[in-house]
């Protein structure tokens, strides 16, 4: 499908401080707003795409497991793998895994209970203030000095475990078309203590914007990996897209769509 239209979440009005509460959802202060778009296949465009401009980009690498129940019991052979194409495409000289970043997902219909499924609405993960933070909790977990190095990002990584065709996908929005002023901060907290490291930061809600550009990869299969940044600490270059998963049109033989994401620091002399 060269495009396809589809119905996805963006964040209304929101009274107070912005919030979602992973381990009870009934927690969390935030508004749904839904809005119906048109996704475009940024597969054509791949040759053109830039992690500097729209923040995301495709890449061939075959991993060391399609089976989502051993990436989720082997965490280090996996990151050790996409840290190594990272380390290739961006000439970093360190790339170090994020601690707490790594989920096996599935999608509603296949997924047990308890088990992480897609996200539901527009946001990015990261704030500029949070990134930073994030490379503070990198350095205290490592006993490193990662603050010698003038430039870091943090990069994103997304894997579709599901052979095409498949009923669920990742979005993107094309970041040069975004408008600051759209976004919303909220506080993630993802478990208890909030106050331990990794367990509560800031993430991004978005209000809809019609000048957003948004895109999707066609018939992705487990040997690409969709690279995208969460922060760049070179503001001119700190093109974070907004992403979401979302339904993709009923497809004959379409199988629940499994994933596997991680999260990676890369360290720039």
């Amino acid at each position: 499908m060269a495009q396809f239209e589809a119905e996805m979440n963006f964040s209304g009005p929101i009274a107070g401080r912005a919030s979602v509460y992973v381990p009870d959802f009934s927690r969390s202060n935030m508004a749904l707003e839904p809005h119906r778009l048109t996704f475009h296949d940024a597969r054509p465009l791949r040759g053109e795409l830039s992690l500097d401009r729209q923040g995301f980009a495709l890449f061939e690498h075959r991993g060391p497991s399609e089976d989502p129940a051993w990436l989720a019991d082997n965490e280090a052979a996996y990151t050790d793998s996409v840290a190594g194409l990272l380390r290739q495409i961006t000439g970093a000289s360190l790339v170090m895994a994020q601690g707490k970043g790594m989920l096996v997902r599935h999608a509603e219909s296949a997924r047990k209970a308890g088990a992480a499924g897609p996200s539901r609405w527009v946001h990015a993960d990261y704030t500029r203030h949070y990134g930073e933070v994030w490379r503070d909790w990198m350095e205290a977990w490592h006993g490193l000095d990662l603050k010698r190095y003038p430039r870091f990002c943090i990069y994103q990584t997304w894997r579709c475990l599901t052979p095409p065709p498949c009923d669920n996908t990742l979005v993107f929005c094309d970041a040069s078309t975004m408008d600051p002023a759209s976004l919303i901060v909220f506080d993630a907290v993802v478990r208890e203590p909030r106050d331990e490291p990794g367990n509560m930061f800031e993430s991004q809600f978005s209000r809809w914007d019609p000048g957003q550009r948004w895109h999707y990869f066609s018939d992705l299969t487990p040997d690409e990996l969709i690279v995208f940044k969460g922060h760049d600490s070179d503001c001119h270059r700190d093109a974070q897209p907004l992403h979401n998963s979302i339904d993709l049109p009923p497809m004959a033989g379409a199988a629940p769509r499994a994933s596997v994401e991680a999260r990676f620091f890369a360290f720039f002399d």
